[in-house]
């Protein structure tokens, strides 16, 4: 193996003494950090990415220093992501009470002898050289995290990201989930940065390659990082895809990977075709028996007190004034009272989430939102707003 990345400059982390050491006389604590090494060179971000070569070391030298004027406490161990956990490798220890196998598993070695010395160093090259895994067809991710904790209780915290390469100059590599949406996603993968006429080519799971669509040209990055986005995907459909290019006349192409479309859900009852008029009263829009998405206001306006004064429903349904389907939602303010004393004005409304609580004559407790697990680009709707004179406010609003 040999790393292809690094950078050269000190990752460094300062902890603000807490109020209680100040307390207990105990003198004010010093900065601590946190430094990882390749050969001389300190690194940034702790992200360390290796191409697998057969019979060779990735690294001559890689080492983490833990500086604290005051000695450490504990450092525990977190192997993250990556690392074949189990009984006889935890995936959380403190390196101070752990048991010798554990670390020669590992591969990580003390090169200080005292916890409370003022640089506490491990040396992690034969990690990286030894028990990363040999032979892979694909990018696997190591994740390793050190917890340091000082006799202050200060902590700091450094997670090293290993990302190893197979020795391949062309690679498919799989999307992020992030980035995987109904009718788009971006592809991801690595070409040597002397690859030319870079592109991916995609198609519908189980159809013929030569029926494939083709991106444009891409450009890697330095890293040899190659990433496009593709758009007019169909929702809900699983697609192959496969990166190609050509290195020193040499076409090439990677294995095919694939991903799935998100659905592209319906907001629930988004026309308001759905409405029941509970106990007579109140307009609710769900039909009946059915599971409740959208709510209004109309409780507090047409229940409780607002029985008594007049009860108003001043968000309703409507076949009147439609785009589609027989109903529409009519939205229209009324004053709920009597006479122009007694009662409020009630403002129609409609949202996603529940009303709950009338509260007095001040207002409604609310329940906002409703879990909605797809994750749509844009919104389109239709709507019709016809002004009336306004002939109620409150005396501390009739100056406006």
């Amino acid at each position: 193996m040999t790393i292809n990345e690094t950078d050269s400059t000190e990752v460094e982390y300062i902890i603000t003494i807490p109020e209680y050491t100040k307390m207990m006389d105990i003198p004010d604590a010093p900065e601590s950090k946190v430094v990882t090494k390749i050969g001389a060179e300190e690194t940034v971000g702790s992200s360390l990415v290796f191409v697998k070569k057969e019979g060779e070391s990735a690294v001559d030298s890689h080492k983490i220093t833990i500086t604290s004027q005051a000695g450490l406490r504990n450092l525990y161990v977190y192997l993250s992501q990556g690392y074949p956990v189990g009984a006889s490798l935890p995936e959380i220890f403190d390196w101070f009470v752990v048991d010798d196998a554990v670390k020669n598993t590992l591969g990580i070695k003390a090169e200080t002898s005292s916890q409370l010395e003022t640089n506490y160093t491990l040396d992690l090259t034969e990690m990286v050289n030894e028990y990363l895994e040999d032979n892979i067809t694909a990018n696997k991710v190591y994740l390793l995290t050190f917890s340091a904790v000082d006799v202050y209780q200060q902590e700091v915290v450094e997670t090293i990201t290993y990302t190893v390469r197979p020795n391949l100059s062309v690679m498919t590599m799989p999307v992020n989930d992030g980035e995987v949406w109904a009718k788009h996603v971006v592809l991801r993968g690595f070409c040597d940065p002397s690859g030319t006429g870079v592109y991916f080519r995609y198609g519908v799971s189980g159809t013929n390659e030569n029926t494939w669509l083709q991106t444009a040209n891409v450009q890697p990055d330095g890293d040899g990082n190659v990433q496009t986005q593709i758009t007019g995907l169909t929702a809900g459909t699983t697609y192959e895809y496969k990166l190609y290019a050509t290195l020193n006349g040499d076409p090439l192409e990677g294995e095919i990977s694939t991903f799935v479309t998100e659905e592209a859900a319906q907001l629930p009852n988004s026309g308001f075709e759905d409405w029941h008029h509970e106990n007579g009263a109140t307009w609710r829009i769900f039909a009946e028996g059915s599971t409740m998405f959208w709510d209004s206001g109309n409780e507090g306006a047409s229940t409780g007190s607002a029985a008594i004064l007049g009860a108003k429903n001043p968000t309703q349904r409507d076949n009147t004034v439609l785009n589609s389907g027989q109903y529409s939602a009519k939205l229209q303010s009324q004053y709920v009272g009597l006479g122009g004393s007694l009662g409020k004005f009630a403002a129609g409304n409609i949202f996603t989430g529940k009303y709950n609580q009338t509260l007095g004559t001040s207002g409604g407790l609310l329940e906002w939102g409703r879990e909605f697990t797809t994750r749509p680009t844009k919104m389109k709707g239709w709507y019709k707003y016809a002004p009336v004179v306004i002939d109620y406010s409150e005396i501390i609003y009739q100056q406006i």
